[in-house]
């Protein structure tokens, strides 16, 4: 019975968020091939969710976008320049206030980076 427990506890501690930003703070996670960072600010009447994107192995090429948390809404995503090794590119993407978002990192191997929830 105590392992069934521990294995419960385990995999839903796996599914639930990590590193929640908060406004001011910022989040960040990597899988080996690319950084992903991402904090919100308030920008007269949206939310401004930045992000970073550092190459981490050889050159790479990535398409960014966000979901809303609070709406189940995505952005489409958008193309990030190619990017080589050790080079960093930011940018920004906007949401609506009072909202939690995750950006969401897809490379040209079709791996998938997420960080968050974002938070204003």
């Amino acid at each position: 019975m105590r392992k069934v427990l521990f294995t419960l506890a385990c995999c839903i501690g796996a599914l639930l968020p990590h590193n929640t930003a908060h406004a001011g703070e910022t989040v960040c996670q990597q899988d080996g091939l690319a950084q992903l960072c991402g904090s919100a600010t308030t920008a007269q009447d949206v939310v401004r969710i930045n992000y970073e994107i550092t190459q981490l192995d050889g050159p790479g090429r990535y398409r960014i976008f966000y979901l809303d948390l609070d709406s189940s809404t995505s952005t489409p995503p958008q193309e990030v320049p190619a990017l080589r090794h050790n080079e960093t590119v930011s940018g920004a993407l906007f949401g609506r206030l009072n909202h939690c978002f995750q950006l969401v990192l897809t490379s040209q191997y079709n791996s998938i980076l997420r960080v968050g929830p974002i938070c204003e």
